[in-house]
């Protein structure tokens, strides 16, 4: 994504050329003629400051965000169109690209999954440049008509727009350094590079081996009122995993995150105020469908405040071992559109470590309280309702068959048995996976006689709403089960 990522300021050529710098893994720089190298309108129209376009699965054009407007607007073309859209017209000075999977490259492989380009103009009088950062593979394809891959569209794809000044290259070059690319093409010439040493170390294929391991680096875009980009990147050799020990730790903020996610990296609600929720599948972008199975993009927002972030690798613990960048917009119409799309989100419902519920008598739903909020809620619903409250979720694998899970229950007043004496007063479900990579378990301690029922539909027994119960969840490790 960093094209040319270097042009001096003064007396180079009078040429409009273009660069290209990759922005992980691999860079392509190549030279031409720059048609543009500032972001453009949702027609392709005319210079913006940034544009965000989100393309969900299924979707030919998607839906894009421009400064002028605030709001989703319908792009008004397919993204195979050459023209007449935002990225048609941003790239079309495009000769060489940097990303995971290049286009016409076999046997390359690489740990980075970053994709993007750099396109900057180099007459001397013009300090202006682009950086684009996307999720497609294979695009676009340099000294090609342009074009986007038919088989993609099947997929969520997320595409990014900042317009910058030039100088704002060397700090691009730094966040990629750390990540160590893999540089495919280089035919920058040097005078363009030697002004900027960490991009010369990036174009030399040279590669950090003393710490630090990760970086953070600030940008801004070219506007008159310019907008703050942080740029978060980590080596392999780091062992950090970006979104909780990276974002969330500089942001000082719980993080919503949207991406497809494995078995052993959960929501973490351990550090107080550092939250992380997982966004719960599917979603609507402006009312166009997404949902993870489908879905490329990885994405973040905190819970409160004004950034925006994408993130080039999935919320799973392989990404500790492997170089990972995310770029993060500082600018509250941004956070506000995705705010709207991340609203629901799996927090203690199936995620968290801690849920308490408090039923006074009388009362059908009680108060809950959970690690997010910090204070009792309404629980939102009846404790009768099969579904849409704390605990009839995490009891779904008591009601229901459910082969990845099993459970032991104990209740001195058990549903279905009778003629039974017991001086114990205990009630309480333990929960376990049983998948071999999964390391999870909930208990659940209550006081309510006869509830749940295994195996049978979920229910809340009409004749203890007159009294008043508690029930505690815990989310443990199955390490935890011998002491309990």
């Amino acid at each position: 994504m960093a094209a040319n990522i270097l042009t001096t300021i003064s007396a180079l050529s009078m040429i409009k050329t273009i660069a290209l710098l990759t922005s992980l893994i691999p860079c392509i720089f190549h030279f031409c003629a720059a048609q543009t190298s500032k972001c453009q309108q949702a027609n392709g129209a005319g210079d913006v400051d940034w544009a965000i376009l989100y393309k969900p699965p299924g979707e030919k054009a998607g839906k894009i965000l421009v400064p002028a407007g605030g709001a989703w607007e319908a792009n008004p073309q397919n993204l195979e169109n050459d023209r007449g859209h935002s990225f048609a017209k941003a790239l079309e000075s495009v000769v060489g690209n940097h990303q995971a999977k290049t286009p016409g490259v076999i046997g390359i492989k690489t740990k980075s999954n970053s994709k993007g380009v750099v396109i900057l103009d180099n007459t001397a009088q013009v300090d202006s440049a682009a950086w684009i950062v996307h999720t497609i593979p294979g695009y676009p394809v340099p000294k090609v008509q342009y074009t986007f891959p038919a088989s993609e569209y099947a997929n969520g794809h997320l595409l990014i727009c900042l317009t910058i000044a030039e100088s704002q290259i060397e700090p691009i070059a730094v966040a990629l350094f750390v990540a160590s690319p893999f540089i495919h093409y280089n035919d920058v010439p040097d005078a363009e590079v030697s002004t900027r040493p960490t991009l010369k170390k990036l174009l030399n294929g040279e590669t950090p081996i003393h710490p630090p391991f990760s970086s953070k680096q600030t940008i801004k875009t070219q506007a008159g009122a310019p907008v703050s980009v942080q740029i978060f990147s980590k080596s392999g050799r780091s062992k950090y995993e970006i979104y909780q020990k990276i974002i969330s730790k500089q942001l000082k903020k719980t993080i919503k995150v949207w991406s497809r996610r494995d078995k052993k990296l959960k929501a973490n609600c351990k550090i107080p105020g550092r939250h992380t929720l997982l966004v719960s599948s599917p979603i609507s972008v402006d009312g166009q469908a997404s949902s993870l199975e489908k879905d490329v993009t990885n994405w973040l927002i905190p819970e409160n405040g004004d950034i925006f972030c994408a993130v080039d690798k999935p919320y799973a613990i392989s990404q500790k071992y492997e170089p990972a960048v995310a770029v993060c917009i500082q600018l509250a119409n941004i956070f506000a559109r995705f705010n709207t799309i991340a609203a629901k989100y799996a927090s203690v419902v199936n995620n968290s470590i801690m849920a308490i519920l408090y039923k006074p008598p009388g009362d059908k739903a009680g108060k809950i309280l959970v690690p997010a909020g910090g204070a009792w809620a309404l629980n939102p619903r009846d404790l009768e309702n099969v579904r849409e409250h704390s605990f009839a979720k995490a009891l779904e694998s008591v009601a229901q068959n459910h082969p990845a899970k099993s459970f032991f229950a104990y209740n001195n007043a058990a549903p279905g048995v009778i003629g039974i004496k017991t001086k114990s007063n205990s009630k309480g479900v333990v929960i376990l996976d049983n998948t071999a990579q999964e390391d999870s378990a909930a208990w659940i301690v209550h006081t309510v006689p006869g509830y749940p029922i295994p195996k049978v539909a979920y229910a809340f027994p009409a004749s203890e709403y007159a009294n008043g119960h508690l029930l505690i969840c815990l989310t443990i490790a199955e390490s935890q089960i011998e002491p309990i």
